[in-house]
């Protein structure tokens, strides 16, 4: 019986990838703005893990859906074969992670710690930029007709 072809089994990644990389952009575009909604909105006397304002759970729910669309990048990612992306779709992961756990200290700290803030649009910043570099390198590779004989290998790259 002849060997399975293995030149299809780099093209799955890929694709999986340009349909969870723009909903992860859609979520962190959400995040953006439901963090924006609840700065500007939220009650004037801060947080507390017992405040109960909706763009504060927009923003909990969207973070959680995130999360777990990046964890999903970042396995995917490792079938691709190349170590940039493997890299990126990690940075996404811990910038994503980093985030959350900034926005939880910040909800945590009374009075709320502006620099949590400030520490959650940094993270915010580095996910947005390996997101996108994630989407190009994807879309590179596809441009390029098959991904698996023309990207690098793990070995190689």
């Amino acid at each position: 019986m002849p060997a399975l072809v293995t030149t299809t089994s780099r093209i799955w990644p890929d694709r999986v990838l340009l349909i969870l990389l723009p909903v992860a952009g859609l979520l962190l575009v959400l995040e953006y703005l439901s963090g924006l909604w609840t700065s500007a909105y939220g009650p004037s006397n801060g947080f507390t893990s017992a405040t109960s304002f909706p763009p504060l759970s927009l923003h909990y729910a969207g973070g959680y859906a995130l999360g777990v669309v990046v964890v999903v990048i970042a396995l995917v990612s490792l079938f691709t074969g190349q170590r940039r992306a493997v890299l990126l779709a990690v940075v996404l992961a811990v910038s994503v992670g980093w985030a959350g756990v900034s926005g939880s200290l910040f909800i945590r700290s009374s009075p709320n710690n502006p620099m949590y803030s400030v520490s959650m649009g940094l993270a915010f910043l580095i996910a947005f930029w390996a997101a996108l570099m994630l989407v190009t390198m994807a879309v590179k590779r596809r441009s390029q007709g098959n991904p698996a004989s023309t990207a690098p290998s793990m070995a190689s790259s």
